[in-house]
Formats: structure tokens, C-alpha cells, sequence
């Protein structure tokens, strides 16, 4: 049984558009977390992993046929990555800019 390279290469893009989608997720719910208390924080994690994993799973059998290949795992990851870095950079708090005093 082969998989040929084409067939890789249209998993693996697939498999980071799939990361790049959760890893934006999870920086959106990441602004929850940061604007509230210790149990909206848990709670936008517990949110995420409820849709995440049902996610994957479906992913992993509708794409792959069951199987997690490395390079999928790495393609979610690497993408996860991107869209959570990205998020942080867009989603930061902004520094108060202090007013020069004449005198």
C-alpha cells in the first residue's frame, strides 16, 4: 500500500489550514481568558478542548483513514503555532502611553 507524494502534500496543507483554523480559536477564546477571572480562563479551555478533540478525531479518520502520520502531526502543530503566535501579536495588551509634562 503507497501513498504518493501528491496525496502527502494535499494532506499535509490541509492538515495546517486545520491548525491554523484551531490555533485561532484558541487565541480568540485566549481573550476570555486574559479579560476575567480563573474559571472564565478554565472555562474558555475546557470550551476549546470540547471541540478541538471531537475535531481531530473526525480529521484523522476522514483524511488520513485513522491513521496520524508525522508529517500531519507536525503540519497541525506548526500551524497551531503560527495562528497562536499570531494571535498573541494582534491580541496584546496595549501600553498606556504617558503624557510628557512641560515645565
Amino acid at each position: 500500500m503507497t501513498n504518493p507524494v501528491s496525496a502527502q502534500l494535499v494532506s499535509f496543507w490541509t492538515a495546517l489550514i486545520f491548525g491554523l483554523g484551531a490555533g485561532a480559536g484558541y487565541a480568540l477564546l485566549g481573550l476570555l481568558r486574559r479579560r476575567g477571572r480563573f474559571w472564565r480562563g478554565a472555562l474558555a479551555d475546557a470550551v476549546f478542548w470540547a471541540l478541538c478533540a471531537p475535531a481531530v478525531w473526525w480529521f484523522l479518520l476522514a483524511v488520513e483513514g485513522g491513521e496520524l502520520r508525522g508529517y500531519t502531526a507536525a503540519a497541525m502543530l506548526l500551524g497551531g503555532a503560527a495562528a497562536g503566535t499570531a494571535g498573541r501579536l494582534l491580541f496584546r495588551p496595549r501600553p498606556k502611553l504617558r503624557k510628557k509634562r512641560r515645565g
